[in-house]
Formats: structure tokens, C-alpha cells, sequence
């Protein structure tokens, strides 16, 4: 689901609250062999906050919205164009 929050900084607070429950940042993993891959890029963000009309956007698995519902935006169903996806 998506979900809009009106202020970059309230998006932020909910944010760091998922990436400290799942231990982000994390170091890269090799898909072909599970181990970590010291030269692929580290994992830091659950999601990526886009621009929408008067607020910002982010899609947000329903089990994560479950979980971490504190300070959560609220859920929307956005008019998505092709530039946002």
C-alpha cells in the first residue's frame, strides 16, 4: 500500500523507527551464494519517499505498516504516472 505523510521530517521519524527495527543500515548480500559481498552497495533505507501534490509518498508492505503502524501516514491510493514509478 501506499502512504502519505504531509511533512518530509514526519516521514523521517517513522522511517528511522522501521530501519532501527530492521537493522539497517545492512552490508550487501551475493544472491547467488547468501554470504555478504563487501563490494556490493549496503542496504540503508526500507523505502523511497517520493513527491506527491502537498506531501510525499512511500509504498509500504502490509506487513511493515502492521508492525511499525507508530507514526505511520496515512494509506492512500495515489494517481501514479510514469515518472514515479
Amino acid at each position: 500500500m501506499w502512504y502519505f505523510w504531509d511533512s518530509l521530517n514526519k516521514f523521517n521519524i517513522w522511517h528511522e523507527q522501521v530501519k532501527l527495527g530492521l537493522g539497517l543500515p545492512k552490508p550487501g548480500i551475493n544472491s547467488a551464494t547468501g554470504e555478504i559481498d563487501n563490494n556490493a552497495q549496503m542496504t540503508t533505507d526500507y523505502t523511497e519517499i517520493k513527491s506527491y501534490e502537498n506531501g510525499f509518498i512511500a509504498y509500504i508492505e502490509n506487513d511493515i505498516a502492521n508492525i511499525y503502524s507508530d507514526n505511520i501516514g496515512v494509506e492512500i491510493n495515489p494517481i501514479i504516472s510514469n515518472s514515479m514509478e
